[in-house]
């Protein structure tokens, strides 16, 4: 007490009051007040919404242990007219002094129509030890006509959004009509995600803007990383058929992230089973961006149990002609699997060409149920042995195995091919047959109107003898032998 000397709590009281006072020098002030024996908080509420930082927290701390409902009403009155800082200290210190009297002024604060009244009722609520007792005056301010008033009551909620009656309240606030409100819900759902916003995250993605998604995939990608892999896929798996691209790609973004490739694919594909073709097709670009290589996955899926998993595998299969899938395909293929299912796979072999790919596939050329398949897959090759075998197929009795053999060859545009379908032409006694070859031999250029009429018509040739028979002699000695 140097600087003031034998100074009373009045005269202190006095140079506090004074704003010219340096900051340094109320330190001394508030020192000598908190041993003046004629001085008494409850007198002095003003000290605890002083201008410096310094005496409210000096008068903060001194009313520690001090209960009194009169320092709590002024403060609780003075709430309404301080600023947000100042405001929530005194609710602070309301929550020390005056406890028991909270309710009683939230029940003046909360049911008024003034902004600075609801303004302090949810500074008291938020400053409270625990907020949960008071959810019913919180619960009236989400229906408050003022924005503002609803959304700070949202915010307080979110602060324990892991309480579960506080997240029943939250949960329903996700389809409230303001897009703020939602925001907040959903960031405060995010903080610590949990599974149970998966459902309800997945069926916003649509309707939030970019700011809003990006905080519920951050969400969803967090649960990658937990046991939620099924429940998951069970939202994401719809959305890769979603007309917007972009949902597409968040949708496949959390995919990507799941750490079970192999099943994500696996239920992919069970679940594309049941799907329109044109929904199948988007989903099927889709789910190629989730990993960089499917390749692995798909080739193990092809020999899976689940005939729809097979199946949409060899789908997918026919849209790469990557090496590594070719042991898989060609074991299918051989394999005893339904004739439908092997179809696919003939398919897909055509788009692997070699000699020994070619092998593979003569190896069911003669199979009744696989023909119709194996030729436009032999069609693609090109190399001696799959066309002497599809030349033979033009001399076959089978009038269909003739007729979708001329389909394959009118594209392969070869010297020895188009001579073999002349050949066969000038002899066919079928009409729609010779028809078909006249209009393979047009798809190749063949430019003789002549001879593709005597080929439509039925008219001998003189260049064909009668007793000739098709395919011996071609063009290729090759496939002369």
């Amino acid at each position: 007490m140097a600087l003031f000397g034998k100074s009373t709590a009045e005269s202190l009281l006095k140079r506090l009051q004074d704003t010219s006072t340096p900051v340094k020098n109320m330190s001394e002030v508030l020192d000598g007040l908190r041993f003046s024996a004629d001085f008494s908080l409850e007198q002095h509420s003003w000290l605890f919404y002083h201008p410096q930082k310094v005496v409210r927290s000096f008068a903060a701390s001194e009313s520690r242990t001090l209960s009194s409902r009169v320092l709590g009403d002024s403060l609780a009155k003075a709430m309404i007219t301080q600023a947000s800082e100042i405001r929530r200290e005194l609710a602070a210190v309301i929550h020390t002094v005056a406890a028991k009297s909270v309710m009683n002024y939230l029940s003046r604060f909360m049911t008024a129509k003034e902004g600075k009244e609801l303004d302090a009722g949810l500074d008291l609520i938020e400053c409270s030890p625990d907020f949960k007792e008071y959810l019913g005056h919180l619960k009236s301010a989400l229906r408050d006509p003022l924005a503002k008033v609803r959304h700070r009551a949202a915010r307080i909620l979110g602060k324990d959004a892991q309480d579960q009656t506080i997240s029943l309240i939250l949960f329903e606030l996700l389809h409230d009509e303001d897009a703020t409100m939602r925001h907040i819900v959903i960031e405060a759902l995010s903080k610590n995600p949990t599974p149970d916003i998966i459902e309800p995250f997945f069926h916003r993605l649509a309707h939030e803007g970019p700011d809003t998604r990006s905080v519920m995939v951050r969400a969803l990608r967090q649960l990658t990383k937990g046991g939620s892999q099924r429940r998951l896929e069970k939202e994401l798996l719809p959305i890769l058929a979603d007309e917007d691209p972009q949902i597409r790609d968040l949708a496949v973004k959390i995919l990507s992230e799941l750490p079970d490739q192999l099943r994500v694919l696996r239920s992919f594909l069970e679940h594309c089973a049941g799907l329109a073709f044109w929904l199948r097709e988007r989903s099927i670009e889709s789910i190629q961006k989730v990993s960089s290589d499917l390749v692995p996955a798909l080739a193990e899926l092809i020999a899976d149990e689940n005939e729809d998993v097979r199946v949409g595998a060899l789908q997918m299969v026919g849209l790469t002609n990557d090496p590594r899938l070719y042991p898989a395909i060609r074991d299918h293929f051989l394999s005893d699997r339904d004739w439908w299912e092997r179809s696919m796979s003939a398919e897909s072999l055509g788009n692997f060409r070699s000699d020994e790919v070619t092998a593979v596939l003569l190896q069911r050329v003669e199979d009744p149920s696989l023909r119709y398949c194996v030729i436009p897959a032999l069609g693609k090759h090109e190399n001696p042995a799959a066309l002497h075998a599809l030349f033979s197929c033009l001399n076959d009795p089978n009038r269909g195995i003739r007729l979708i053999t001329l389909d394959t060859l009118s594209s392969v545009r070869r010297p020895e091919v188009i001579e073999a379908i002349r050949r066969m032409g000038m002899i066919d006694t079928d009409e729609d047959v010779r028809v078909r070859a006249a209009d393979a031999l047009r798809t190749l250029r063949v430019d003789d109107n002549v001879l593709l009429h005597r080929i439509e018509t039925g008219m001998p040739s003189a260049s064909v003898p009668a007793h000739e028979e098709l395919g011996l002699e071609m063009a290729n000695d090759s496939l002369n032998e």
